[in-house]
């Protein structure tokens, strides 16, 4: 008999002229707690619908979250990926290189060592916040340190600025050492 009702539903659904029916037909199912999967339908509807991603036909699930990564929409992301059960350490490394992206890592403002201190506390925060894998958030680390420190090797240092320079590539090379496990001792 539950298929029958099923039918009836699915139909229901696909007769639905516009966005709203659809959405509301959704909204009363989940109310309702017709079934766990329409609720789960009515959820992910809402994240989409809130942000105004048109999913087109061809779309998978993981399109649709690659499509609101480019957009900036990682907390929607983040939401969508769990009520599919899919990986969310991937989004919140897109973050925090979008946060790269933004800072400018030629910037003057890369320059300053409280802007990159900044910089390294907001990752770890979002890293923390969003229980990041710490294999990923290393890799993250080390990818930015290395971009860093080829930015310094690359503009060469000039100056009182060449010793600042000099300790940081050092420093820099050391944490991978670290990280890599080839620090010796």
């Amino acid at each position: 008999m539950l298929s029958g009702a099923d039918d009836i539903v699915a139909s229901s659904l696909e007769q639905c002229t516009s966005h709203y029916e659809r959405s509301s037909l959704l909204r009363m199912l989940a109310d309702t707690q017709y079934s766990a999967e329409y609720a789960r339908i009515d959820r992910t509807s809402a994240i989409l619908q809130r942000v105004d991603l048109q999913v087109t036909s061809g779309m998978n699930f993981n399109d649709i979250v690659d499509a609101l990564v480019a957009r900036k929409y990682f907390d929607e992301a983040r939401e969508y990926a769990a009520e599919l059960g899919l990986t969310r350490h991937d989004i919140t490394i897109s973050e925090a290189s979008s946060l790269a992206a933004d800072l400018g890592l030629s910037s003057l403002l890369w320059r300053m060592s409280h802007a990159r201190n900044a910089f390294w506390s907001q990752c770890n925060a979002l890293f923390c916040t969003h229980r990041c894998d710490p294999r990923m958030a290393g890799d993250f680390f080390l990818q930015q340190c290395e971009s860093d420190r080829d930015l310094w090797v690359d503009e060469g240092a000039v100056g009182a600025g060449q010793g600042a320079a000099a300790a940081a590539s050092a420093d820099d090379i050391r944490l991978t050492e670290v990280l890599h496990g080839s620090a010796s001792d």
